[in-house]
């Protein structure tokens, strides 16, 4: 499934906003309540899942570009693509590219403000994001 080829978010739309930037790391570990009241915790894997809760403002027309792109390119939000994130490991401090895909392919899109000349909308979803580093990127 990650070995297909990268599609990557299109720089001309709307980039992930600070605000309500949520990053949560799943943990890997099996936990076994044992019969003398201790707690055995074992690693299960050596990946570690993490999900990453974003949001973007855009207008009306990115909205619908954003939607027909995700769903030409990504099956709707359930194949993987990259799209540049914040991280503490990019060298310049900015964001980095992370391969991701929309978790269960929910986006939630609420209405900030309509007028005769268009509208504004903040778009809401998590992203499973693959944590190991991708060659070459």
């Amino acid at each position: 499934e990650c070995n297909m080829a990268i599609v990557v978010y299109p720089p001309d739309l709307p980039q992930i906003l600070q605000s309500g930037y949520t990053l949560k790391t799943a943990p890997n570990m099996l936990r076994t309540q044992m019969a003398d009241g201790c707690t055995r915790q074992r690693v299960i894997n050596s990946g570690k899942p993490a999900s990453l809760s974003v949001n973007i403002n855009m207008s009306g027309k990115d909205y619908n570009k954003f939607m027909q792109w995700l769903n030409q390119n990504t099956q709707g939000g359930a194949g993987w693509f990259m799209i540049p994130i914040l991280t503490d490991g990019a060298s310049n401090g900015g964001p980095q590219y992370k391969n991701v895909r929309i978790q269960n392919g929910e986006i939630s899109a609420a209405l900030s403000w309509r007028s005769d000349t268009g509208s504004r909308w903040k778009i809401s979803f998590t992203l499973d994001v693959a944590m190991d580093p991708l060659p070459g990127v």
